[in-house]
């Protein structure tokens, strides 16, 4: 299935606060033709590359497909405020959910010092959406973030819940120059360079 842009861009202006950034997601995600949808913008391939853009819904659900054939055992998910990831998450891992084996959480961030190791203190809570979800905004210096449990896990556990390995592979990749240069390759090219650096990342933990 290809990939074709429909949707509509965010009102701009809307950033806000942390808390504000929540509320304005829930509502774009009520907004789409289906909850498990999502548009990233338009997108074309260059003329005569080899490859195929697909939807990126899709590729999320194969994602986590492959992540689950390989840790099938996990049993905390932690993933960005977006809820088609929380849809592929819950499809791949679906029997462990269905047994309350694993829990789930949504996390949004506002991380402004890297480098503090001060604790997370609770700020406070919310409930957002159209499930009324419980957030609890926790801070941290200059830090701010907000967890929110999708499957009744102890909220006390909140404080430790965190997107630091995302935010760790994301800050080496966007370091790496075969990655500042792939808008000039073709998508073949691009993907190839994907694989190589997942595996110099990889490698370089295992090492660790």
């Amino acid at each position: 299935m290809h990939y074709h842009w429909k949707g509509i861009a965010p009102p701009e202006g809307e950033n806000g606060d942390i808390i504000h950034r929540i509320a304005i997601k829930e509502r774009q995600f009520l907004q789409r033709s289906q909850f498990d949808e999502i548009q990233y913008g338009p997108a074309a391939l260059k003329r005569n590359a080899q490859g195929t853009i697909l939807r990126p819904v899709i590729t999320a659900h194969d994602h986590f497909r492959v992540l689950k054939n390989r840790f099938p055992d996990v049993a905390t998910h932690i993933i960005a405020h977006e809820c088609f990831l929380r849809g592929a998450v819950i499809t791949a891992w679906a029997e462990r959910f269905r047994q309350r084996l694993s829990s789930l959480w949504f996390v949004e961030e506002e991380i402004n010092d890297d480098d503090c190791r001060a604790e997370w203190q609770l700020l406070g809570k919310t409930w957002q959406g159209w499930w009324q979800n419980q957030w609890q905004l926790w801070g941290q210096g200059h830090n701010r973030k907000m967890v929110c449990s999708l499957t009744g896990s102890h909220l006390e556990q909140g404080i430790a819940v965190n997107l630091a390995a995302s935010r760790r592979f994301v800050t080496w990749l966007w370091q790496q120059p075969e990655f500042q240069q792939s808008a000039h390759y073709s998508a073949k090219r691009v993907t190839q360079i994907l694989y190589l650096l997942t595996e110099k990342y990889n490698s370089q933990w295992n090492h660790i």
